[in-house]
């Protein structure tokens, strides 16, 4: 393979990469709408690492009568199938470049959500991409996607055209599991040199359907360093921490089983105090308050809606206890920050942090949306020693400095080019 790019002590000096992706923050979007920030931290740590780097925004724009249904009415819809519909403006193209990465939106129409794209356009959208790097004068030597929709046909169709290394990683597998698509994808990964994904238990599952033909490697996500505490300010870190303070941030929608966590806390506290902030917004923020109030615990519980990222950090800093056990959660950075500032963490079994945490030695696992297996760990946890307590954090500290930036990111280029 004829690749412009050099190896130097294991390290890749200079690559141009390009990132095909379902997901991106953007300039216009809504402060509540929650798009995960991975894909442009990865970017962005790229460049830092010499990289030149180009973001190709593979958005879904959906039938304009879509965008005139009330806010209720889209709010039902993100909340039940578990997609975000942004406002009418976001399906209008978009270039900007933020912190030297060069990001382009090509929005592509969807008519049903969760229905591939079909071929024609596929093909509409490579003459696009096409058009745009020979504009930019951008010949990839390694072309990346995440999320499966457009990007397994958009990669396989661009090796093909660059003969450039490729790599896909899996977010979920929403698209490989529907039987009318199983056979066209796992024919098109084929023509994809390295597949990653965000979970253990993605990773089995795409292991399983390639028939044990691939194993993909576990494409991990990483915070700032500037997030990092050191062991040495560990009981400064410690003497922050309001007791019986518990705290949950991402989307409100049914399956992170908010719901659960509400009422776990409230059958195990009873009348006792604790505080819990929710921060995050979404379509069940409505009903998650009506539980809090049928079951008098809106004097505990507060939400905060969407918060910047320092602020989400600064209250980590302050709770006790980080608790989200999603159904098939992914790898998630919110885990990680709130290991990192001394949080307790109870997250998913069988999900992205799964094997990360190693329950009671780094933080807890349960079940996911089980109620009562999450009441009788916070119960264990109430019950513990402060030393004992004290260890769990000390441990989940060490372990997340394991996930810094510029480790995951160097670590999944090495993963691609292995």
């Amino acid at each position: 393979m004829d690749i412009n790019i050099s190896f130097k002590r294991g390290v890749w000096s200079f690559m141009k990469i390009l990132v095909l992706t379902s997901i991106y923050p953007q300039l216009d979007d809504e402060k509540n709408i929650g798009v995960t920030p991975v894909v442009q931290y990865f970017s962005e740590e790229w460049v830092k690492q010499g990289h030149e780097v180009l973001v190709v925004h593979n958005s879904s724009r959906y039938p304009k009568i879509l965008y005139l249904l009330p806010d209720s009415v889209l709010k039902k819809i993100n909340s039940k199938l578990g997609i975000v519909i942004p406002n009418y403006s976001q399906s209008k193209e978009l270039n900007s470049t933020i912190n030297g990465v060069k990001c382009f939106r090509l929005p592509l129409l969807k008519i049903i959500p969760k229905k591939m794209f079909s071929e024609r356009q596929i093909q509409k959208q490579l003459i696009k991409i096409e058009k745009l790097l020979d504009n930019e004068r951008f010949k990839p030597d390694l072309i990346l996607g995440h999320w499966e929709n457009p990007q397994i046909q958009l990669i396989s169709k661009l090796k093909e055209i660059f003969n450039a290394r490729t790599g896909l990683v899996f977010h979920a597998l929403v698209y490989i599991n529907q039987r009318r698509y199983t056979d066209l994808i796992t024919n098109m990964i084929k023509n994809i040199d390295v597949l990653g994904a965000r979970s253990n238990a993605i990773a089995c599952e795409v292991k399983k359907l390639s028939q044990n033909a691939v194993e993909p490697f576990i494409c991990y996500s990483g915070i700032s360093d500037r997030y990092f505490h050191d062991v040495d300010d560990f009981f400064d870190l410690i003497g922050k921490k309001v007791k019986n303070s518990y705290i949950y941030v991402g989307r409100l929608i049914k399956r992170k089983n908010i719901d659960s966590l509400i009422m776990a806390l409230g059958s195990v506290y009873e009348n006792n105090r604790f505080s819990l902030n929710v921060v995050g917004d979404g379509a069940e923020k409505y009903n998650l308050q009506m539980i809090c109030e049928k079951n008098e615990l809106s004097d505990r519980i507060s939400f905060l809606g969407y918060k910047k990222r320092n602020d989400v950090i600064g209250l980590l800093c302050k709770s006790e206890i980080f608790v989200m056990i999603s159904d098939n959660e992914t790898f998630g950075l919110v885990y990680i920050e709130a290991m990192s500032q001394g949080c307790i963490v109870i997250a998913s079994k069988n999900g992205g942090m799964d094997g990360i945490i190693v329950h009671g030695f780094n933080g807890f696992l349960c079940e996911q949306g089980n109620k009562n297996e999450l009441a009788s760990i916070i119960t264990m946890i109430r019950n513990m020693s402060s030393h004992e307590k004290n260890e769990i954090v000390l441990n989940a500290l060490k372990t997340s400095r394991k996930f810094s930036d510029s480790n995951v990111a160097k670590k999944y280029l090495e993963n691609v080019l292995r």
